[in-house]
């Protein structure tokens, strides 16, 4: 227990002052890392970093992937061991995956190591500075990005409202404004699609015609370009065929950076789907809630990566 005590303080102080040469984005059965300056092997999970001189061991049912920060994708399988050499990657007889286009792919690893420092000093939220219980939130599909120029609009009922004001704002200009006793506005055929840009969705909970309470979200809806952006970076992703839990990794984490919410949250969902006992899987998940407003669900899943026990079993597929 001492010298475990011993390894992870000496862990964190390399870590403060070292840059990864690579994360791992599949961990299965029985994987360890031996760092340089422990005396110790630390057991691996998810989205760890390694780094120079670090030794990954896979044991008989192992599995694991590493993202190196030169785009390349490495998976290794039972009875294997590594030292983490960047530079020596070409020399290793590996099925090393090499990237289409490398200054992306390491964009894209610079993207999960960020995320991946504020996944582990993520805190609770301050509930005082956040709407409560009670609040009208647009559940759908707010403070996100979308491919879709004609999103439905849905919110959450207000206690005591007996219908709602909706409106659709793009800078000073109100480009719709409907009255419904609905929770959802369906997008109507007589409305045309909205442009490319940036907008403002607000909804008033009405009671007679008093506003007991409203909120508002952004929205953007992507240009064309943006969005073939968005399809050649998957595609670029998909030629390098990583394994499915890497595929689904980098996905989420490519859609989070560009606003895409709802896709990184069905990305995210995939891997729950997957690897239940990952706690910074739930992280993710809080932080893409939080990010919508939809805080009551963002502290669900918060919760739900302090109670979950990590475990190294990931479903193959």
């Amino acid at each position: 227990m001492l010298s475990a005590f011993i390894y992870g303080a000496i862990g964190q102080q390399y870590k403060q002052y070292s840059k990864p040469a690579g994360i791992l984005t599949l961990v299965s059965g029985d994987v360890s890392i031996f760092r340089t300056q422990a005396m110790v092997p630390e057991q691996a999970h998810l989205l760890d970093y390694l780094f120079e001189g670090d030794t990954l061991v896979i044991e008989d049912t192992g599995l694991a992937t590493i993202f190196f920060k030169t785009g390349v994708l490495l998976t290794l399988d039972s009875k294997r061991c590594l030292e983490i050499n960047v530079a020596g990657l070409d020399t290793l007889d590996l099925p090393i995956k090499k990237p289409v286009n490398p200054k992306k792919m390491s964009g894209l690893f610079d993207d999960m190591c960020t995320l991946k420092q504020k996944y582990d000093e993520m805190m609770p939220r301050n509930i005082i500075e956040s709407d409560d219980t009670i609040s009208c939130v647009i559940q759908y599909p707010g403070n996100t990005a979308l491919i879709n120029a004609r999103p439905d609009i849905i919110w959450n009922k207000y206690p005591g409202a007996n219908w709602y004001t909706m409106n659709m704002q793009q800078g000073s200009e109100i480009l719709s404004s409907i009255a419904t006793t609905d929770t959802v506005f369906l997008y109507p055929d007589n409305v045309e699609d909205l442009l490319p840009g940036n907008y403002k969705i607000r909804v008033l909970a009405v009671h007679n015609s008093d506003t007991l309470y409203k909120t508002t979200r952004t929205l953007t809806i992507l240009d064309s370009l943006s969005a073939n952006n968005v399809h050649q970076t998957i595609e670029m992703i998909t030629k390098q065929k990583p394994d499915d839990f890497t595929f689904l990794l980098l996905k989420a984490v490519f859609f989070r950076g560009k606003s895409l919410r709802f896709m990184a949250i069905e990305a995210f969902k995939k891997l729950l789907a997957i690897d239940p006992g990952s706690p910074i899987l739930y992280k993710g998940l809080a932080e893409l809630y939080y990010g919508l407003g939809i805080f009551e669900l963002g502290d669900a899943f918060f919760d739900l990566s302090k109670q979950t026990i990590i475990t190294p079993q990931i479903q193959r597929q």
